[in-house]
């Protein structure tokens, strides 16, 4: 996995997912390594994975707010930690954890 750099969004989806405020005891998590992911569920997308959670905090007659977020974001927030990272393959969701 690559080192960010300084070119890197610090809450872009396509950064590394790494631990903020790297030093000597940094944690790199390599979200291909299934022993360092965790199912999810399937989904066939991960921005439909993070609807679903979002589904059940907004009221049935305002799900049509969920279609105006940009779930990019939302994943970027989810990932802005660096405890978490998310990939989808073959229509199943993982999140690898530290």
């Amino acid at each position: 996995m690559q080192s960010p750099t300084e070119n890197d969004p610090p809450n872009s989806p396509d950064a590394p997912a790494v631990f903020p405020h790297q030093g000597p005891d940094e944690v790199v998590i390599d979200i291909e390594d299934p022993a360092d992911s965790e199912p999810l569920g399937e989904y066939p997308t991960i921005e439909d994975y993070f609807r679903s959670l979002l589904e059940e905090f907004v009221h049935e007659d305002a799900q049509w707010l969920l279609g105006c977020l940009d779930m990019q974001q939302v994943r970027a927030r989810f990932e802005s930690s660096g405890r978490y990272a998310f990939r989808c393959e073959g229509g199943r969701i993982y999140r690898a954890t530290r």
